[in-house]
């Protein structure tokens, strides 16, 4: 295995470990919503609005970010010509506060995605519930039977079923996307303020896949593609100044379920 896919297997192993817990926090708040729903549902025929999660969406999410972010500090390579990095109070509370508003506007901008999304499934559900029972009660007015119009109640229990169901289909899926966008992040933040604490020249990047069959074509396309720190990656057709990241437009399917990594050497 080459250095870069070392590298890249080495730190998707800390971003699968950091997945794991934080996939329990948004099944529990997901498990909450799919309870209240029913609720909502059986009593008035139309979901809860779903902006009332929001905020507590983006508590998990910056919580999940900053723990990211500890894991990741100190993972770019050094641009410094010592191995040891400068050591100044200043200098750490600049970084930190960088880090800090990242991961604020990060899942601010999570939260309104997750909500948005939220929507969508929970009408959905609605609508697919509707159909199962009126296509149950066409076969049994088929086989003879009578049978009276599906009730709230039996609407919002399937429908719970149904979203309970593409709730634990997502969790993973976020859990994969907001890591990967708060350990990349953290690597490019620190790599530019550590260069220029350090008086230096900004680093280089490089794109590095892990390797295997599951990395997508445009991504493996993009392997080893090496830019200057202030140019962006093209992967795709898509502007990315590193995996993971959606600040220069890059679409879902450049960024959904990516598990590359951008490494860092001396510009």
């Amino acid at each position: 295995m080459s250095s870069s896919k070392q590298q890249a297997a080495k730190q998707l192993q800390l971003k699968l470990e950091l997945e794991v817990a934080l996939k329990p926090k948004l099944l529990k708040l997901f498990r909450r919503i799919a309870r209240e729903f029913r609720t909502a549902v059986a009593k008035t025929g139309r979901p809860q609005e779903a902006a009332q999660y929001r905020d507590a969406f983006a508590a998990v999410i910056a919580v999940h970010d900053k723990k990211v972010q500890s894991a990741f500090r100190a993972r770019a390579l050094r641009t410094t010509k010592s191995a040891e990095p400068v050591e100044d109070d200043s200098d750490a509370e600049a970084l930190a506060l960088l880090l800090l508003l990242w991961r604020t506007d990060q899942a601010a901008a999570a939260a309104v995605q997750i909500t948005e999304t939220n929507v969508g499934q929970m009408d959905d559900a609605i609508v697919e519930a509707r159909a199962q029972l009126q296509q149950e009660r066409v076969q049994a007015a088929t086989d003879g039977k009578v049978t009276a119009p599906a009730s709230n109640r039996e609407v919002a229990a399937l429908a719970a079923v149904l979203l309970l169901r593409k709730f634990n289909a997502r969790a993973p899926l976020i859990a994969l996307t907001e890591t990967q966008a708060a350990a990349e992040s953290t690597k490019f933040i620190e790599a530019e303020h550590e260069s220029e604490a350090a008086g230096e020249g900004k680093p280089r990047k490089r794109w590095a896949t892990v390797g295997d069959r599951l990395v997508r074509g445009t991504h493996a396309d993009a392997n080893g593609q090496t830019v200057d720190f202030d140019t962006a990656f093209i992967v795709g057709g898509a502007q990315l100044r590193y995996p993971g990241d959606r600040s220069l437009g890059a679409p879902a399917s450049e960024t959904m379920n990516c598990r590359c990594a951008a490494l860092y050497t001396e510009g």
